[in-house]
């Protein structure tokens, strides 16, 4: 029975724990400076705030906090299926699958023959027989498998990674984990039998396949339980809520089946969670119309997931087992890492990866966190007869790993060219603009915008048979869907603005590619739902909101009429232009030492992102996106004074 006491205790802790999470979120911002990963910051400001160091959460109250780690592995199996698109991955399968076996093979026996031929000098097989020592042999190789989907697709998402190095490694992560399972399960069996000194089980094996075919049939049910959540027309908070706590109902559904099969059969029954979300979110993703809703889903969610997760990770590392336990630990480390390494090159070479490729390929495998920590639970449950070191010691291995992985990440993603993060704007003189989305709204811009001496284009997937007249005076093009090499036919690479004019679904795809793989400076949504505004944001677009922009500017009106019409260019012959700092005289001038010319205004100053409002007395930095109101002869001479 649960007592009065025991739900306090809970409520404290998970107070205290979100004060911390609260904390990590802002304080690890800072190791980004230092070019670390966004999660190596919630890892180290977890250990800070842990019971080893500030003790702001004792040990006991993060044991309570389980069900964070069942809710996040939950979510991550999620994000994992939901990267596993088809039709994206279709020209990439085959290089998964290789690197895959690859890493899955070579690892393995790598590790188990190395284990082997050193166990009489480590201390973790001191004292054991033979049998014991291949039995734990065969664990840990298998151990040494597993990656951490969570670290790979948090980076992924914080880097905004995509090509075929980010998207051979990821797949390879995924694939990896639901193969893991596969294989410890048979290895568990197997290490039974030798322990035991019994013969090997067949029966265990039965079992073992079973479980999988059973969870994958969960997955497949769970999926169809989403699609109905998102087929509801329910608040966002009450969705986002449904979905987690449909996550974590996998993990009851696990100790419930489990706790029925030894009351009822004598025998543990095991479905695994991370697989079934993984192929819940696979189905959903491939089979229906959700993608992108599961995508926008995910995306919302994953910044609160991943600051809790990992700050949790940090607050669970134990630091006297790491100082007690390093240097065996950093003998099975470099066995890894050398096992990973043989795996990747291997892989690499097989699939005739260029040589760049091919020297980063072993970095993303290193990271290790939840299912790692969950199989060596298992192991150090069932066989006592290793001793309490074996956990300690392999628990130390990850948190070795979960160091030296991300960064390696990072950099190798990098290196690679397939970071995509936003590009300092460039303003070259050519004034281009693709609108997407017909309707008379986009016809009257198009129609405004050549009056300032725009190129303009409208793109659509819609038919064009009721605008024939417009057809002809102005650049439409019809096209069947808005994929990447779709988009790459257009041309629009040098486009100086886009502007979003569909539904807020296509509009949010549509940015997510624009502002990844073309690096257009200004990309304006008109969006229907405004509770979407931040995650526009989020990928830097510029956001319209019909119905508050309306009451916005006539409030503008209201307060300052005369700064309004000079800013929509009601006043005959004033325009506004952005234009960036390229001329190196400039940079740390303040604006009242450079001579503009007489009556240009200057309205604000763009600078990393934030806007800042100008006075005499502001210095100008290379790169600085420069709001400027005047003429067209006006606004020339001082884009020739800024940028050359």
């Amino acid at each position: 029975m649960i007592t009065h006491h025991a739900i306090l205790a809970l409520l404290t802790a998970i107070f205290t724990f979100l004060i911390i999470v609260i904390a990590s979120n802002e304080l690890a911002r800072g190791f980004q400076r230092l070019k670390l990963p966004l999660i190596t910051g919630f890892i180290l400001i977890g250990i800070l705030a842990g019971p080893d160091v500030l003790k702001m959460i004792p040990r006991q109250s993060l044991d309570k906090l389980f069900f964070i780690d069942e809710i996040a592995l939950a979510f991550i199996a999620f994000a994992a299926g939901n990267e596993l698109f088809l039709k994206e991955l279709r020209d990439g399968l085959k290089r998964i699958a290789i690197m895959a076996t690859a890493q899955f093979v070579v690892t393995f026996l790598i590790s188990f023959f190395v284990l082997n031929l050193i166990s009489s000098g480590l201390p973790i097989f001191a004292g054991l027989s033979q049998p014991l020592i291949i039995g734990a042999s065969l664990l840990i190789s298998t151990i040494f498998i597993a990656r951490s989907p969570a670290s790979a697709i948090a980076l992924v998402n914080e880097l905004r990674a995509k090509g075929p190095f980010t998207q051979t490694f990821l797949g390879v992560i995924i694939l990896s984990d639901i193969l893991v399972i596969l294989l410890f399960t048979i290895n568990f069996s197997i290490s039974q039998s030798l322990i035991a000194g019994s013969g090997f089980d067949v029966f265990s094996v039965v079992i073992v396949l079973i479980e999988l075919v059973v969870s994958a049939l969960v997955g497949i049910i769970y999926a169809k339980v989403i699609a109905w959540i998102f087929s509801l027309k329910i608040r966002k908070f009450i969705e986002y809520t449904l979905f987690l706590l449909l996550g974590w109902s996998i993990y009851w559904l696990a100790h419930f089946i489990e706790h029925k099969s030894v009351e009822l059969w004598h025998i543990h029954f095991h479905i695994e969670p991370l697989l079934a979300g993984i192929i819940a979110s696979f189905c959903i993703t491939n089979n229906t119309k959700y993608r992108l809703h599961l995508q926008q889903v995910i995306e919302t969610l994953s910044p609160y997931v991943y600051v809790a997760f990992f700050t949790k990770v940090g607050a669970d590392i134990e630091l006297n087992v790491l100082i007690a336990y390093w240097k065996v630990a950093f003998i099975l480390f470099f066995i890894r890492l050398f096992a990973i390494a043989v795996a990747s090159i291997t892989g690499s070479v097989l699939i005739k990866d260029n040589w760049k490729n091919t020297l980063l390929s072993w970095t993303p495998y290193i990271t290790q966190a939840g299912v790692s920590l969950g199989l060596i639970t298992i192991v150090a449950n069932a066989f006592p007869q290793l001793g309490a070191e074996f956990e300690t010691i392999l628990v130390a291995v990850i948190i070795i790993n979960q160091f030296v992985g991300p960064p390696l990440m990072k950099w190798a993603i990098v290196a690679a060219g397939e970071a995509h993060k936003k590009q300092p704007n460039q303003f070259l003189g050519i004034r281009d603009v693709v609108i997407f989305g017909l309707e008379n709204l986009s016809i009257n811009l198009s129609h405004s915008l050549q009056k300032e001496n725009w190129e303009v284009k409208i793109v659509t997937d819609e038919p064009i048979d009721g605008y024939t007249e417009e057809a002809k005076l102005l650049e439409i093009v019809q096209v069947k869907d808005f994929e990447l090499e779709t988009l790459k036919n257009l041309n629009i690479d040098q486009a100086d603005a886009a502007v979003l004019l569909m539904t807020d679904y296509k509009n949010y795809q549509l940015t997510q590619t624009l502002s990844t793989y073309f690096n257009i400076p200004n990309i304006v949504v008109r969006i229907e739902d405004f509770s979407l505004y931040s995650k526009f944001r989020e990928l830097g677009a510029l956001v319209v909101e019909p119905s508050t922009a309306i009451v916005n500017l006539m409030e503008h009106y209201v307060v300052s009429p005369h700064a309004v019409s000079i800013l929509l260019g009601q006043q005959e012959g004033q325009q506004t232009q952005d234009i960036e700092v390229l001329n190196p005289q400039i940079h740390g001038k303040p604006l009242r030492d450079i001579r503009l010319p007489l009556g240009v205004l200057i309205i604000s100053i763009t600078r990393n992102g934030q806007t800042i409002l100008t006075h005499g007395y502001t210095r100008l930095r290379l790169h600085d996106i420069v709001t400027v109101v005047g003429s067209p002869e006006q606004l020339e001479q001082v884009r020739v004074k800024l940028q050359f």
